[in-house]
């Protein structure tokens, strides 16, 4: 036997030269015979094709005795030996074995790595009966409900765990804002920055309340330097800069700016300094003159001072600087009322509640004018708008008490104008 063996599985390349003295092709005789590769490449395609479950693979054998030549594997052992095909059979049924036993394993690894990935999306694995949220998932729920003691007991327990404590004190941290609990959210929000020193949301909630209590200015005014530079969010980094720049004129000297003036202007009409307030107005308005927050603040004190006609002079200047500002045309209504020109209050409130349709105060006040007017129809109906629009709960006592009245006094149906409300609301 004699021929070239060129073969390649798992690294097996270019097989000896087999040789006999029978070799058809008259080629060179009398070469050693290396019968122990031929073996060899006989069980490497064995171990192949019990893994592939091929048997059909060609195999460059020695022509002679086995007369093969480019055949299937199973035409090799058909025409080997008997004793060869023993041999051959022997090897070939340890790697058939061997192969199988390896797909065996890799399959109950894959099944075993299955399982793993299957338990650790299991919610049984932390104990929780599956569909059940987690403390901080419940507490995240309490919060977007409104039930803000509830959140905070949640999230206290979510820290206690120690798992997620930058998220559970920050959901905090919220919650005690909501309840106007600004010292302990100030102190959650600094745990959450020893936790997660990047997290921008803490900085800027932090530095919210200093800025809303006037405490630690130049602080705040860094944080939000750092929350500027990690916000990912383009609108708050708009809203930033803005933030940073009223921050920075409050550390100006206190009347360099109109900002400031305004800022010393509603700190002194807090503390009831109303004329140390109506002067700091004044010097805001000196400095910017387009400063229509400046005119708005003076004309309230003004009003609220009984000069009226001094008022009415600043609400105009606030509508001609701001259009859309409900509150200018609604203080201005209130003060054309208390002068007795209903007509002007009237057409005021309607403009208020025009600019901002969503206001129930504006609606409330343009249905008083309607009801002393006589018009109770008119009345009801925006009286029912007012109502639609979720007012605060001493405001729609007084509107709720308005309406009994109207409804009484013209023999009206609260329902019929109710519906009427609502589709005129649709068309707005």
């Amino acid at each position: 036997m004699y021929g070239d063996t060129v073969f390649s599985v798992f690294g097996l390349r270019n097989l000896r030269r087999f040789t006999c003295e029978n070799c058809p092709d008259g080629h060179q005789q009398g070469t050693e015979c290396r019968g122990a590769d031929f073996w060899k490449a006989l069980n490497v395609l064995f171990h192949f094709s019990a893994i592939t479950g091929n048997s059909d693979l060609d195999l460059i054998t020695p022509p002679g005795s086995v007369i093969v030549y480019h055949k299937p594997l199973r035409t090799v052992m058909n025409n080997l030996p008997s004793s060869a095909k023993s041999s051959v059979g022997n090897r070939g049924c340890f790697w058939v074995v061997r192969g199988r036993l390896v797909m065996f394993l890799l399959i109950l690894m894959g099944f075993c790595a299955s399982v793993a990935i299957l338990h650790a999306a299991d919610p049984l694995e932390n104990g929780l009966p599956k569909g059940q949220p987690t403390v901080l998932e419940a507490a995240d729920q309490a919060y977007s409900e409104g039930r803000f003691q509830e959140a905070i007991r949640l999230y206290t327990d979510e820290a206690k765990a120690g798992a997620q404590l930058a998220r559970a004190f920050l959901g905090r941290g919220m919650a005690r804002e909501m309840l106007n609990q600004q010292d302990k959210a100030a102190e959650d929000y600094k745990r959450v920055l020893e936790a997660d020193p990047k997290n921008y949301k803490a900085m800027e909630n932090l530095a919210g309340i200093w800025e809303r209590t006037g405490q630690h200015v130049s602080e705040a005014v860094e944080l939000y330097r750092r929350a500027l530079k990690l916000d990912p969010r383009p609108a708050w980094k708009e809203n930033l800069e803005v933030w940073i720049g009223i921050l920075q004129t409050r550390l100006r000297p206190e009347e360099s700016s109109a900002v400031a003036c305004w800022h010393k202007g509603n700190a002194k009409a807090l503390q009831g300094a109303v004329d140390a307030a109506e002067a700091a107005y004044s010097k805001a308005i000196a400095l910017n003159r387009d400063m229509f927050q400046a005119y708005y603040s003076r004309g309230l004190v003004r009003m609220k001072e009984g000069d009226l006609a001094a008022a009415v002079k600043d609400f105009d200047e606030t509508i001609r600087l701001s259009p859309r500002l409900r509150g200018g045309y609604v203080h201005r209504g209130l003060v054309y009322e208390q002068l007795g020109d209903f007509r002007k209050a009237l057409d005021d409130f309607t403009q208020a509640a025009d600019a901002d349709p969503r206001d129930p105060q504006a609606f409330y006040q343009m249905g008083r004018m309607l009801e002393q007017a006589g018009n109770l129809e008119a009345a009801l109906q925006a009286y029912q708008d007012a109502m639609l629009l979720k007012p605060k709960p001493d405001l729609l006592k007084v509107i709720s008490e308005r309406t009994s009245a109207v409804c009484s006094a013209g023999n009206l149906d609260r329902n019929k104008a109710s519906a009427g409300s609502k589709n005129r609301k649709e068309l707005w």
